[in-house]
């Protein structure tokens, strides 16, 4: 969590579009007494990052004007009407709000705070399956090999240089 919260300012937006973003995020992920808010673990930079890698540097300000046409900014409001302009973006904005809602569970689910918050419920829980994979019944041609058929398999006992 640390290494999220030691980040430099977000530098995308003014800081008032930065705080906007995450307000955003903890009307999304708002924690409770054992997962953190998305904000204090840095998700408003992943999503940041994802707006601006799809939708370049005007993205964060059509988020923003969408957020203003729902009754927004949410920075200044009581935490009960930032949950209703965010139910009003998501009825009059669906898809920008699936990849808003998207980009803020893929990086809130990255975050090594939530990770520990997911294991105190007892589940083992592994951040990336590598590098002991999980356990995997054997590969099995008839069960697994591709259904369509698309490209050329060739043995690696065939693959022979160019002449």
């Amino acid at each position: 969590m640390a290494q999220l919260l030691d980040r430099p300012p977000l530098r995308l937006a003014p800081p008032a579009a930065a705080a906007e973003l995450a307000a955003l995020v903890d009307v999304l992920l708002p924690g409770d007494g054992l997962f953190p808010p998305a904000a204090s673990v840095g998700v408003q930079w992943y999503l940041a990052e994802r707006l601006r890698a799809a939708q370049g540097e005007a993205g964060l300000g059509r988020l923003q004007a969408a957020l203003a046409g729902a009754g927004g900014p949410l920075t200044g409001l009581a935490p009960a009407t930032r949950i209703s302009v965010v139910e009003r973006l998501a009825e009059h904005e669906p898809a920008l709000f699936a990849d808003l809602r998207e980009a803020s569970y893929l990086g809130y689910y990255q975050a090594p705070a939530v990770h520990a918050a997911i294991r105190a419920l007892g589940h083992r829980y592994r951040a990336s399956p590598q590098p002991d994979g999980y356990l995997l019944p054997p590969f099995d041609p008839a069960r697994d090999a591709p259904r369509v058929r698309r490209g050329h398999y060739r043995a690696t006992a065939e693959i022979r240089p160019h002449a």
